[in-house]
């Protein structure tokens, strides 16, 4: 799928860039990051090696009737990095679609939310595994603000595969 292809070079792309700009950060030559279906990322207890990336904005189209939606608050990735391997998974999670109720509608996001999530990811990974904290050397970064209004009627939780999942998802 192209848009997997896009995560992945857009990730080394900015793992480029952030070892070029930062010193600090030569340790991303070593990491990976590759696409998983695999639930046990979801139903793994320990979160310390998770990063969720939430708010996402993303579009989706139920190919059974044709119905077409933009989701900002339920379209959430999680990545779950291992330390001893250098590997880092991601899962999208989908919604389902709320008028034929058919199985879960894979997210297409655009290039922009992927630059964003994959700028987020490097940024917690330096955080979570070398205590950097690169939030105040990029000033140029975008601020996203919360209006307070999780559950909109255009996003309700019950759709979103994530808060089906593992209910904290969504709501922490």
């Amino acid at each position: 799928m192209a848009q997997d292809q896009l995560f992945l070079q857009t990730f080394t792309h900015w793992k480029q860039i952030y070892m070029n700009s930062y010193p600090n950060m030569n340790f991303l030559r070593q990491w990976h990051l590759e696409k998983t279906e695999d639930p046990e990322i979801v139903a793994t207890n320990d979160s310390s090696q998770q990063i969720l990336k939430r708010y996402s904005g993303a579009q989706f189209h139920c190919a059974h009737c044709g119905n077409q939606w933009f989701s900002r608050i339920h379209s959430s990735i999680l990545f779950q990095y291992y330390e001893h391997t250098r590997i880092i998974k991601w899962k999208l999670f989908g919604q389902q679609c709320r008028r034929c109720r058919q199985e879960f509608v894979v997210p297409t996001y655009q290039p922009d939310s992927i630059t964003e999530t994959i700028r987020y990811l490097i940024e917690k990974l330096a955080f979570k595994t070398r205590r950097v904290d690169l939030r105040p050397i990029d000033p140029d970064r975008p601020t996203i603000l919360y209006n307070g209004n999780r559950h909109r009627e255009d996003d309700l939780t019950c759709f979103c595969e994530a808060c089906k999942l593992r209910r904290q998802y969504c709501e922490n």
